[in-house]
């Protein structure tokens, strides 16, 4: 197995890598009626981050490949994914942040029924995004957005919370959440909810 990593700055940003590889030298014997080995014979890790910012703002940025083979099984994935994101003070009140993340695959191989493996891994996509507001140390509220679609699935969460402090150890809250999740492929899963809740809590 070999390992390294490697940090520093570029300006104001900084800036780390590592990598991994793993080589199998010796398989063990599978007693099975396939007797073709279930290790990986390589797999294979890189990833790179970069993060800037100051009082009022920050951005952060991932990427990352991984790579797995059985040569027996004539299997391989490829991995891809990259996230980006931040933050911004908007006021002393009022802060938001926002993120993208992005997972790509490609897949060599067939199952025991031939349908190819690269349909077990699809792609997908996330967006997150929130805002947060506190006018004093006893009332705060906050929204976050996240949309999200993987195949032939794809939903949107949209949450709303306000929070009251009523007294030295009491505390009301209420969320207010809009769900929706569609099947594009079967729609068998889908659904959409609205969720109402009020919460009140005392600290003993």
């Amino acid at each position: 197995m070999w390992d390294a990593r490697l940090a520093g700055k570029i300006g104001a940003a900084r800036l780390s890598l590592k990598g991994s590889w793993e080589d199998l030298r010796e398989a063990a014997v599978m007693n099975t009626l396939d007797n073709r080995q279930l290790q990986w014979d390589d797999r294979a890790m890189l990833q790179a981050k970069v993060d800037t910012g100051g009082e009022l703002f920050s951005a952060y940025g991932t990427y990352t490949y991984r790579f797995q083979q059985n040569k027996a099984r004539g299997v391989d994935v490829n991995w891809n994914n990259l996230t980006l994101g931040g933050s911004y003070v908007f006021s002393p009140d009022l802060n938001g942040f926002a993120e993208f993340s992005s997972d790509d695959f490609r897949v060599g191989g067939e199952a025991e029924s031939g349908q190819a493996l690269d349909f077990y891994y699809p792609n997908s996509r996330t967006v997150a995004c929130g805002l947060n507001w506190s006018k004093d140390p006893s009332t705060s509220a906050s929204a976050s957005l996240n949309y999200y679609e993987s195949g032939d699935v794809r939903g949107t969460q949209l949450t709303m919370s306000l929070r009251r402090r009523i007294g030295l150890d009491n505390d009301l809250e209420l969320v207010v959440a809009t769900w929706r999740h569609e099947d594009k492929l079967y729609d068998l899963t889908g659904y959409r909810t609205t969720i109402v809740m009020v919460r009140y809590s005392v600290k003993f």
